[in-house]
């Protein structure tokens, strides 16, 4: 983990950032019909150069982690992230200890404020149990017993299912809504290095066969 998180820490030592930004907000989610004070954390990473729309999402809430742009939702569902840089793209993750999340990509002006408060949908109803099993390339040897982290995300990076496995490429993740996705794997490699892949994928409504994916 330590190499992965290496890059974005010099990134950020090679750049004097403003940091008087803000994000805050409040966070609910309703939960079989009831609407609930959400629990889970908020982390801003700075997006690296060359992320682009392949974003690795375990590689910028890792950077976020690095340089401590965290903050815990209180017991009313409240947060608030203060030096937040500036004039830089960066990534706004929330995780949900439900196993929602929710990505978003923005760029903050010189001391702009920015609430993010939102009431997240239903995490129990209405999604079907999407499991699969993913195939990589002859070659690609893996880091026995690692956990390999799962993010099923939207096109648009809207809410998002988080899951992981241990020693295969199979996955589940419950209460998917049927719809297009991009599944991003990230996989320790046995050399050290990490990788990651990002797939699009459709869940059907009825998904009665786990999903096979294979990586090119």
């Amino acid at each position: 983990m330590k190499k992965l998180l290496l890059p974005a820490c010099c990134f950020l030592m090679a750049y004097d950032l403003a940091c008087s930004a803000e994000i805050k907000g409040t966070l609910q989610q309703v939960v079989d019909g009831q609407t609930l004070v959400a629990t889970g954390t908020v982390s801003v990473g700075i997006i690296a150069p060359g992320e682009g729309t392949r974003l690795d999402h375990t590689k910028a809430v890792g950077e976020a982690y690095a340089a401590q742009r965290i903050a815990r939702l209180d017991s009313e569902g409240k947060f608030t992230l203060t030096n937040v840089p500036e004039g830089v793209p960066l990534y706004l993750s929330v995780f949900m200890r439900s196993g929602f999340g929710k990505f978003q990509t923005v760029t903050l002006a010189t001391g702009q404020v920015l609430d993010v408060s939102q009431v997240v949908p239903d995490a129990k109803s209405g999604g079907v149990s999407c499991t699969g099993e993913i195939t990589w390339p002859a070659g690609v040897v893996f880091r026995e017993k690692a956990v390999r982290s799962f993010v099923l995300s939207g096109k648009n990076n809207n809410w998002v299912y988080i899951g992981g496995s241990r020693d295969s490429g199979r996955f589940k993740i419950e209460n998917v809504q049927p719809g297009i996705y991009r599944l991003g794997v990230h996989s320790p490699l046995q050399n050290g290095q990490d990788r990651y892949d990002e797939v699009e994928v459709t869940v059907p409504a009825n998904l009665d066969t786990p999903l096979q994916i294979t990586i090119p």
